[in-house]
């Protein structure tokens, strides 16, 4: 459904030479674009725990279980700050 989405956006890009956030900013009102960001937040922090939590999984299936979930999460949470602040 992302990939999709992406799509549509870069057409539109293309044909109206505008990104999908202005022309969301011309063509909404003020309580339509608040609800278009948050609906857009929720949607970022739900990748993000998904991103984790995979993570997570994927260290734990790394080291045949010695690992636990929660410290694989706090792997994930200190790899990604690493990278974010580097």
């Amino acid at each position: 459904m992302g990939l999709l989405i992406q799509l549509l956006s870069v057409r539109l890009s293309v044909t109206t030479r505008r990104h999908l956030a202005e022309l969301c900013r011309e063509k909404y009102t003020t309580w339509a674009k608040i609800v278009l960001w948050l609906m857009t937040e929720l949607a970022l922090i739900g990748y993000d725990i998904q991103e984790v939590i995979s993570r997570a999984i994927a260290i734990r299936i790394l080291n045949n279980g010695v690992v636990p979930l929660q410290v694989g999460v706090v792997i994930s949470a200190f790899d990604w700050l690493a990278l974010f602040t580097a």
